[in-house]
């Protein structure tokens, strides 16, 4: 019986040196191929505040007392910026994909979508 447990005790010592020397070469090899896995900065709080503190957003600009005929300037300016892209919007808009019959032969449905275009 006394054998028996100290074959026991030796396989449990064999299995636990043999899990840490796995464990050793897991951290070993990650270090080699992906550097330390602590940051040194990680631990500079005060660093941390610093850049958070920089970052803060700036206060808008107090000068945006516009007078009627600059915002009036600045609404005529959109709406031709709205002019210009709005043939993109009709270029990428997904009507045409949505309304396709799929029981209805394609030539015949963009020959009808030709002629609907071409009425208008």
């Amino acid at each position: 019986m006394t054998n028996m447990l100290i074959i026991l005790q030796l396989f449990r010592r064999i299995i636990r040196n043999e899990k840490r020397k796995n464990d050793h070469a897991f951290r070993l090899s990650y270090e080699l191929d992906f550097g330390s896995s602590i940051d040194p900065n990680m631990m500079d709080v005060t660093e941390w505040e610093a850049e958070l503190e920089e970052t803060e957003t700036p206060p808008p600009p107090e000068d945006l007392d516009y007078d009627d005929e600059e915002l009036a300037a600045l609404c005529e300016e959109y709406e031709r910026h709205q002019e210009e892209t709005e043939p993109w919007d009709d270029m990428f808009d997904d009507d045409d994909i949505l309304n396709v019959n799929i029981e209805e032969p394609f030539d015949t449905q963009l020959q009808q979508r030709n002629e609907v275009e071409g009425s208008s």
